[in-house]
């Protein structure tokens, strides 16, 4: 008789932006290794691409600037 081995659940697919437009620039960013680590963890806690989750945050961080231009005027 075989033993029964765990079966091993498979992990869901991390989640993609969405978007509206098809997506046609691409951008290149550096991070040092302890930046790369953070952010590697990050998105692994929101089963996201580092893609997805680099763009999701530069997106927020932009806005949250532009935000706060508008109320300077």
């Amino acid at each position: 008789m075989l033993p029964f081995r765990k079966m091993a659940k498979s992990r869901p697919p991390k989640s993609r932006r969405r978007s509206k437009s098809p997506l046609s620039r691409k951008i290149f960013v550096y991070f040092t290794d302890e930046e790369r680590q953070l952010v590697d963890g990050a998105a692994d806690a929101e089963r996201r691409s580092i893609s997805s989750f680099v763009a999701n945050a530069a997106i927020a961080a932009a806005e949250e600037v532009r935000s706060r231009q508008g109320k300077k005027r």
